[in-house]
């Protein structure tokens, strides 16, 4: 019987509590390749249910490549820093209901 290679992935993880809105929050943002906001009740544009202050924030401070995945609530890019949609997932969340998870890539300008 013949062997099959075994692959492992080792992740360099970290997890940071601080005010997103703080210098505190800047150099891990800077450095995260993940972002996960679970926000739907932070300040948003009703119209187009896009979440404004946050999608300015993650604009300024996400590195080109960075993923980020917001629930039911889009992102949006500014004249810098686009967010590139990678996949919606629909899924059921016990608080709200049907929920949709927006997976993007952060693309900058330049």
């Amino acid at each position: 019987m013949r062997e099959r290679p075994c692959v492992r992935h080792i992740f360099d993880t970290g997890f940071t509590c601080a005010d997103l809105w703080s210098d505190e929050a800047a150099a891990p943002l800077a450095a995260a390749s993940v972002a996960f906001a679970y926000a739907v009740t932070w300040a948003r544009d009703d119209e187009d249910m896009f979440l404004t202050e946050l999608s300015a924030l993650l604009a300024r401070r996400l590195s080109d490549g960075a993923r980020v995945v917001s629930i039911d609530l889009k992102l949006r890019g500014d004249a810098h820093t686009a967010f590139e949609p990678l996949a919606d997932v629909a899924g059921w969340n016990a608080e709200t209901g049907d929920s949709t998870g927006h997976v993007y890539r952060v693309r900058k300008a330049g």
